[in-house]
């Protein structure tokens, strides 16, 4: 089920605390394909610092993402900053957010990425850059018994 639909989000800080715990999917949809830059940042500090960063740029059709800005960072040498060329200009973007994981589906699945991440209780702010609207929908388990391994 649909917990917000966040309309005309602009560039400004909004409380994850709130709004996205475990278990969320932001969905973000690009009408007729994104011609201005795009940035989102997950897991930032209140003054709107540090957190996880994905970042579109048009000219190039690139995708970033950095998770450096994260207090609790680790595998530094593996997967911190990272590139997506697209062969597409970005029309849509799926993010899951787990206990400690994140995922995000590019265009349908073009690029993918997955990184561990660990947030801080100071870290649970979100911002965005540009005016969009955001669907953030609550995720139900798909496993209800206790995995031992």
């Amino acid at each position: 089920s649909c917990v917000a639909i966040v309309q005309n989000v602009k560039s400004d800080k909004y409380g994850l605390k709130d709004i996205i715990k475990i278990d969320e999917l932001i969905d973000l949809d690009f009408d007729k394909k994104e011609q201005e830059g795009f940035s989102l940042k997950l897991f930032t500090r209140e003054n709107g610092e540090g957190g996880f960063s994905f970042i579109y740029d048009p000219a190039d059709q690139v995708c970033k993402v950095d998770k450096t800005g994260m207090e609790l960072r680790f595998n530094q040498n593996v997967g911190e900053y990272l590139e997506f060329p697209l062969d597409c200009p970005l029309s849509n973007l799926r993010i899951f957010i787990d206990k400690s994981s994140l995922e995000i589906f590019i265009n349908d699945g073009e690029a993918v990425f997955s990184a561990h991440v660990y947030p801080t209780e100071e870290e649970h702010f979100y911002r965005v850059s540009g005016e969009k609207s955001m669907k953030i929908w609550t995720l139900k388990a798909a496993v209800k018994d206790d995995f031992i391994i």
